[in-house]
């Protein structure tokens, strides 16, 4: 959704579901799932361009980071079943709020207009000449016997 958002506030064209799969490198019918969460709960929009785009359904400034994590937190759990119809003990659902509250303590006024200027990571040179990620980057997993070959390691 940030890639979303960014587009939207640079007034680029919205991005495509391939184009999505490219950028995540998911595949598409686990995107898709998402993506349709993100329609059903009012967060995206369809065009009927070919292929369709999918902007924002609103100004970024108007959904939340909250908003947009409980929708992805629970795409696709309808089809199959509804976690709020379980009965759960009372410490169970005390768990639940406060992880809730976490959540929104800590991005509960962060709008996805905010994500939408964030800059790519970026690489630091700090004075012992090792570069560091100033962000997270994901390495995929070649299977239990080859692990990942991790750069500068």
């Amino acid at each position: 959704m940030s890639s979303v958002a960014g587009r939207f506030v640079a007034g680029q064209a919205a991005i495509s579901l391939p184009e999505f799969t490219q950028l995540l490198r998911m595949p598409m019918h686990v995107l898709a799932t998402v993506v349709t969460a993100l329609q059903d709960n009012e967060l995206l929009l369809q065009t009927a361009d070919d292929p369709p785009l999918f902007p924002p359904a609103r100004d970024p400034s108007l959904i939340s980071v909250t908003q947009v994590l409980d929708v992805i937190r629970c795409a696709g759990e309808a089809f199959f079943f509804s976690p709020d119809g379980l009965a759960t003990p009372a410490p169970v659902d005390q768990v639940l709020e406060q992880m809730r509250s976490a959540v929104e303590a800590a991005v509960g006024a962060v709008s996805l207009r905010d994500l939408a200027g964030q800059p790519k990571a970026r690489v630091d040179a700090p004075e012992n000449g090792l570069q560091v990620r100033t962000e997270p980057t994901l390495v995929p997993r070649k299977g239990p016997d080859h692990p990942p070959e991790l750069p500068g390691w």
